[in-house]
């Protein structure tokens, strides 16, 4: 008597054993890309004289919270900014995942108050990593879009991510770094291709 063999395992997909090995360094860029950049949030509404006065009066200039509650808000958010790098600096995947959830949830509540800003007309500096040298505007929007895209891959990364090697790490940790210091010099980027004013010297074109 002979036995039966059952269907044949089917072989295994390639593109997905490709993710699986790139999951961990995708997840780890953005871990760095998201909390890093939350992180120069913070330090940019602190440090500095006048850093703290200027976001809180940015916050009160775009009157989508009663006035006594201004300050508290923004102390709110100074601590949840940093408390999203810490969670995300932190090994264990559950500290992981809260991190990421609470970076969306202020993105989300982040692009709700520009996004309600524009619609009124009111075009203003936000102080978002401290000194602002740009109105709020589209650009600002698309750059927490793209964040909260971030943060939704990471928070699905985290969650089936293996093990990486400690050199693809380390790179890839450089460079959600790296990403991060370029968002958080959004406005300088965006001065440097906004055109000059008919008339300009050429002076003043070559010292911005």
């Amino acid at each position: 008597m002979t036995g039966e063999r059952g269907p044949a395992a089917p072989p295994p997909d390639d593109r997905e054993s490709d993710v699986s090995e790139i999951e961990p360094y995708l997840t780890m860029t953005l871990r760095c890309l998201i909390g890093a950049t939350f992180l120069l949030a913070a330090l940019g509404k602190l440090i500095g004289r006048t850093a703290l006065r200027d976001f809180t009066a940015s916050l009160r200039a775009m009157q989508v919270l009663p006035s006594g509650s201004i300050r508290p808000a923004a102390l709110l958010v100074i601590a949840a900014e940093t408390g999203t790098c810490l969670l995300l600096a932190v090994p264990a995947r559950p500290a992981q995942q809260a991190g990421f959830v609470l970076a969306g949830v202020l993105l989300a509540a982040f692009s709700t108050v520009i996004a309600a800003t524009l619609r009124r007309g009111r075009r203003m500096r936000c102080h978002c990593f401290g000194a602002a040298r740009q109105p709020l505007g589209v650009a600002h929007l698309a750059r927490n879009t793209g964040l909260l895209l971030a943060c939704g891959i990471g928070l699905a990364g985290v969650s089936a991510a293996a093990a990486g090697e400690m050199v693809g790490l380390v790179t890839a940790a450089f460079a959600g770094l790296v990403m991060a210091v370029l968002i958080s010099a959004l406005d300088d980027i965006l001065v440097l291709f906004r055109p000059l004013p008919a008339g300009t010297p050429p002076s003043a074109s070559r010292q911005r």
